[in-house]
C-alpha cells in the first residue's frame, strides 16, 4: 500500500479552505458542518498532549471540560503570564501559540531510573 496521494486527492484536499492565523475557518459538505480550530489551540494541544506537565495537568482536572476560558486562565498563571482584559479570537490564538512555547520551555523531564541487572 501506498502513501502517496493521487492527483485527484491532492486536488480535493487543496481545494479545502485552509485556516488562517487568528481566524477559525467552518466548511460544509451539505450534510455535516467542519469548524477547524486555530493554529494556536492545535499547537497548544499538542503540547500538552506529550504528557510532560504533571503538575499543570492535576491543575487543569478541577477544571469543568467546556471551561476553556477557566483553563486557559490556569495554564497562563501556570506559565507565569498576566492576562488583561477581552481578547478576541485573533488574540487568543496568539495567546495559545505564546502558552505553548513557554510551556515548552517549562517541560518536566521524567527522573531517570537505575536499572541493576545480576
Amino acid at each position: 500500500m501506498s502513501n502517496e496521494m493521487s492527483s485527484d486527492d491532492k486536488s480535493i484536499l487543496d481545494s479545502l479552505p485552509q485556516t488562517e492565523y487568528g481566524k477559525q475557518e467552518s466548511w460544509t459538505n451539505g450534510k455535516i458542518r467542519f469548524e477547524m480550530l486555530p493554529e494556536g489551540y492545535i499547537a497548544l494541544n499538542r503540547e500538552l498532549a506529550i504528557g510532560l506537565h504533571p503538575k499543570l495537568e492535576k491543575l487543569l482536572a478541577s477544571s469543568p471540560v467546556n471551561e476553556t476560558d477557566e483553563k486557559l486562565a490556569k495554564i497562563a498563571a501556570y506559565c507565569s503570564v498576566v492576562l488583561d482584559g477581552m481578547y478576541s479570537l485573533a488574540e487568543r490564538d496568539k495567546l495559545c501559540f505564546v502558552l505553548a512555547g513557554r510551556l515548552e520551555v517549562l517541560r518536566e523531564l521524567p527522573e531517570a531510573q537505575n536499572i541493576i541487572l545480576n
